[in-house]
């Protein structure tokens, strides 16, 4: 396992202790958002609706907002394919624009090559602070009044 060479321990230790067919590899693909969530009396959710890259950790959190949402939209509205659009109207943006952050995110995170990743560490610490907390304002700012 050259690549785990200069890890600190116990990950030598747990990687001599593996073998190679207990080791999984699973890729990560990035799928553009899509631009609808409903269709007719159907609707998507969660992972069905954005299947965002695991970087910033949000698949589970924007699969609450979606049901939350969801839900209000049905209880506030009798018509169901009304409230189906209504909550696409509400969510398409606002997760296609996590899913895009996260792909970002991870893309540079994952950057390989040395200019490439020296060049990051190099300027990652001058990034101002006030855009990596626009980032997380918005990531943290779900519009919830009225709502249920």
């Amino acid at each position: 396992m050259k690549r785990f060479e200069g890890y600190h321990e116990p990950i030598p230790q747990i990687l001599a202790q593996t073998s190679d067919n207990q080791l999984l590899q699973h890729d990560i693909y990035y799928l553009p958002p899509i631009r609808r969530f409903a269709f007719g009396r159907i609707v998507l959710l969660g992972d069905a609706a954005q299947a965002m890259t695991p970087n910033m950790g949000q698949g589970a959190g924007q699969s609450i907002e979606d049901a939350v949402i969801l839900a209000s939209h049905l209880k506030q509205n009798p018509a169901i394919k009304e409230a189906l659009e209504r909550y696409e109207r509400e969510r398409i943006g606002r997760s296609g624009q996590i899913t895009r952050m996260s792909n970002r995110i991870g893309a540079i995170a994952q950057l390989h090559g040395r200019v490439s990743v020296a060049l990051r560490d190099a300027l990652f610490p001058f990034i101002p602070a006030r855009i990596l907390e626009q980032q997380l304002k918005y990531l943290y700012d779900v519009r919830l009044e009225g709502l249920l």
